[in-house]
């Protein structure tokens, strides 16, 4: 997975190579590596909408406070 980060956006077709590879001789880990993938993604996808929800509560919050200005200045 480093060598992904590191190396693949500017050595795409390189690295594709080896981690093709690295399957090839390991196909045992393939199922580890989805795994991986998978949890990785949950934890992603929870994390965003967790913020998501934070975001449309201080909206709320925010027009809330709007509308009580506005109704103090009245």
């Amino acid at each position: 997975m480093d060598l992904c980060v590191i190396y693949g956006e500017d050595n795409k077709e390189l690295v594709s190579k080896m981690v093709d590879n690295f399957f090839r001789k390991q196909p045992r880990l393939e199922e580890d590596w989805r795994s991986m993938v998978a949890s990785i993604l949950s934890e992603l996808t929870a994390m965003s909408d967790r913020v998501t929800s934070r975001d449309r509560e201080v909206l709320r919050l925010g027009q809330n406070a709007r509308c009580v200005g506005e109704d103090s200045e009245v």
